[in-house]
């Protein structure tokens, strides 16, 4: 307990106010004299003065223990040294009480053995209580802070090892598509060159784009949408006409936050097994919506695939699923599930809580051809 601000010692004195007001109480209460108001004030004015006496010996017992702390593995010294301190400030706090008492009521018998009477039928208690506890008090706020501070430091620890988590998983996201798209590009220079130089000024401009919001490990879902803009821009150089989205977004969600880059890895699993595996191609639906406190977002293509009710289909690459980042950044609060479809296609439905954010968004999906 360090005098460290007003408040605490308002609280220090504070407290031996109300222990010697309730003493006070407990010996009016106990008396058979008669109580006369001077009688009463006699009373409250000695165990105040009495209190506030024992509180100034602890101030001398707090710098005490904290130059001899009593809490973990403690050298031996420093219980001597307390031992000895509780001999001293117990009988120097019994003889001062006893002097203020015998101000009030002066002993029939002479002063010393009075005095010596007095400290020998007190000090076991009070070495025990004025001492002792004291100490306690103050060794037992001490191990409450620490605990607290290391508790806090533990969760930092926690949040920064969850944070680099985060930022390793969004790291393997980043190239992923850029290799797909290297190896569109690298063909079309043989076949159709103007379309491969438009395909890597596009994939430039997404590049920027992601580097700028790989800095971020969350964004609001109109940014996320941006990025997906991009990303379909160069997969439709690449696709053509068969590849076809539809995006179903209210604009009051634009501003909701979800993690970077979340909806990529699934946009990009549904081009691969629902649309590239068909001469045709097919539709892709990028849905968001609003359900209670949460914030659900669907990526559903029409591609036909065996096994249509299953929980679970492959595609997406373990460290490149985005189901680590959902439990590290939101825990229980977040579910992801993908599903086949009856009549063919499937969904994956991503479900995180709704928290809105004030930055505009710059998702220019009405632009996008469907």
């Amino acid at each position: 307990m360090a005098f460290d601000g007003p408040h605490t010692k308002r609280l220090y004195w504070g407290a031996w106010v109300l222990l010697g007001l309730f003493m006070a109480t407990q010996d009016i209460l106990r008396t058979t004299l008669p109580l006369t108001t001077r009688f009463v004030g006699q009373l409250l004015l000695l165990n105040l003065a009495q209190n506030l006496f024992w509180g100034l010996l602890s101030l001398i017992t707090l710098r005490i223990v904290r130059r001899y702390p009593l809490q973990v593995h403690a050298p031996l010294k420093h219980w001597w040294a307390h031992l000895a301190a509780g001999v001293v400030i117990t009988t120097v706090g019994l003889v001062g009480i006893a002097a203020m008492a015998f101000l009030l009521d002066p002993p029939k018998w002479p002063l010393l053995r009075a005095f010596q009477q007095f400290v020998v039928s007190y000090f076991s208690f009070e070495y025990l209580v004025s001492y002792w506890g004291v100490v306690g008090i103050h060794e037992g706020l001490q191990i409450l802070k620490s605990t607290r501070e290391r508790e806090l430091r533990v969760s930092l620890l926690e949040a920064k090892v969850a944070q680099a988590q985060l930022r390793a998983l969004q790291m393997q996201l980043n190239p992923h598509f850029l290799f797909n798209t290297l190896n569109a590009v690298s063909v079309l220079m043989h076949t159709d060159p103007a379309t491969a130089d438009r395909m890597l000024v596009k994939l430039s401009q997404l590049l920027r784009l992601s580097l700028e919001q790989s800095r971020e490990e969350e964004t609001s879902l109109g940014r996320e949408l941006a990025f997906l803009e991009g990303y379909l821009e160069v997969e439709r150089m690449r696709l053509g006409d068969r590849l076809r989205v539809v995006f179903e977004v209210p604009g009051s969600l634009l501003v909701a936050q979800v993690p970077t880059f979340v909806l990529q890895p699934l946009l990009e699993n549904a081009i691969q097994h629902g649309i590239c595996e068909r001469s045709q191609g097919g539709t892709i639906h990028i849905r968001a919506r609003q359900e209670g406190g949460m914030l659900t977002m669907e990526v559903q293509d029409d591609g036909q695939r065996p096994g249509a009710g299953q929980a679970l289909r492959p595609g997406i690459p373990a460290p490149r699923d985005p189901r680590s980042r959902l439990e590290l950044a939101y825990g229980q609060e977040q579910r992801l599930d993908l599903h086949y479809l009856e009549g063919g296609g499937a969904v994956a439905r991503i479900h995180l809580p709704l928290n809105l954010l004030d930055s505009s968004p710059r998702f220019l999906g009405a632009a996008l051809p469907t």
